[in-house]
Order: C-alpha cells, then sequence, then structure tokens
C-alpha cells in the first residue's frame, strides 16, 4: 500500500492506494476514461471530474482526510468549491494514473 499526502490545503490528510489494481479496479478505471473521452474536446470540469469519481472510489483503499469522510460514505467527492475540488480530483487522477500506467523497475535483460 502506498500513502500519498494530499495537496490541497482545504482537505488536509492523505489516502492510502494499493500496490497494484484488481480487474474490477481496472475496469472502473477503463471506464472512467471512455465516459472523460466521451464528454468530448472541451468537457466541463465538473463533468470531467465526476465522470471518475466511481473510480476513484473503487481504488483508494482508505481514506484519511477527516472532512472528505461524509462525501465518501456517500459515494462522492467534493464537487465545489470549484478550485479545491478540481486540484482534489486532478491529485487523484494523477496518483491513480501513475498507479496503473508505471513500468517496471525490473530490466527484461536480466
Amino acid at each position: 500500500m502506498v500513502v500519498i499526502a494530499s495537496p490541497v490545503k482545504k482537505w488536509p490528510g492523505s489516502v492510502v492506494l494499493p500496490d497494484g489494481l484488481t480487474y474490477d479496479q481496472l475496469h472502473a478505471w477503463e471506464k472512467a476514461i471512455g465516459q472523460y473521452k466521451a464528454l468530448g474536446d472541451a468537457p466541463a470540469v465538473s463533468a470531467a471530474n465526476e465522470a471518475f469519481v466511481p473510480a476513484i472510489l473503487a481504488i483508494v483503499a482508505e481514506w484519511r482526510i477527516p472532512a472528505i469522510a461524509a462525501f465518501t460514505d456517500a459515494g462522492q467527492l467534493p464537487a465545489a468549491p470549484l478550485p479545491s475540488a478540481h486540484k482534489l480530483h486532478a491529485w487523484l487522477i494523477g496518483a491513480i494514473n501513475r498507479l496503473v500506467t508505471e513500468a517496471d523497475d525490473e530490466d527484461p535483460k536480466s
């Protein structure tokens, strides 16, 4: 498990991400990417963020951000205030995307 600290001043704390994803989690992530792409070239920030909420909730193993507990318990994430909510979503999306796309450190020649 990997603990990552929130860069969002409004919502300090951290989340715990798994070391890898299950197929269900990966499918949720791929579905979110598909929904995001279906929004077109210039989606509203709130719609873009919302597309990833189910995947984020499926992947984050533990929330250590006390002010977010009520949202996650309701199956949501904060949508506003927009600057803070967008920063929160962007941070989580980026962290999960790195988890999904990160290459092994192993040298394939060895």
